[in-house]
């Protein structure tokens, strides 16, 4: 669907601009961008519907934030990245933690992240140096979190250390879109 709409958009742009792109690289980019808008206003949406907004909005913050270091499992497809990424936004603000609960998740995501982030995918370059920087920077938001005692923050922080978990195995590689 969103695959068909990406490529619908490129080819429209192509014929109307002297573009040098392939169409399949700006269908690709054109994707990625649609993937995040649908995600960030469905988010907004829903939980401004189901009375989450502030939280929502705050566990979708801290999951881009800690991906964006941490990297992890990808969906097959955009519509798949959608769908579990607004469920993961949506429902996560339900689930109130103790101290207890919100400090257990986050040691367990401190170990993942500790030993597997960042999980970086083949073909993606880095500058030298970026590795141990995007670890620590992984690091020191989990570090973060045990302050600010949030469930939403402490949830997506596991979340998304479940996601860097090599899974295939012990190959790190790029699984999909998302």
């Amino acid at each position: 669907m969103i695959e068909r709409l990406a490529l619908l958009i490129a080819s429209k742009i192509k014929q109307f601009e002297s573009v040098t792109v392939s169409i399949d690289i700006m269908a690709y980019e054109i994707g990625r961008k649609l993937n995040n808008y649908i995600i960030i206003l469905l988010t907004l949406l829903l939980s401004y519907i189901n009375g989450t907004l502030i939280f929502s909005t705050v566990a979708m913050i801290s999951f881009v934030c800690i991906r964006k270091y941490s990297g992890g499992l990808h969906m097959k497809s955009y519509l798949s990245c959608i769908i579990s990424s607004v469920a993961i936004f949506i429902f996560v603000p339900m689930v109130r933690l103790s101290a207890f609960g919100t400090d257990f998740l986050l040691s367990i995501s401190l170990i993942i992240y500790l030993f597997y982030a960042p999980n970086v995918f083949t073909g993606n370059i880095h500058p030298e140096g970026w590795m141990r920087k995007a670890k620590i920077i992984s690091i020191a938001l989990v570090i973060i979190a045990f302050y600010i005692q949030l469930s939403a923050v402490s949830l997506v922080f596991f979340l998304q250390a479940i996601l860097i978990l090599p899974w295939k195995g012990g190959a790190r590689k790029l699984w999909g879109k998302c």
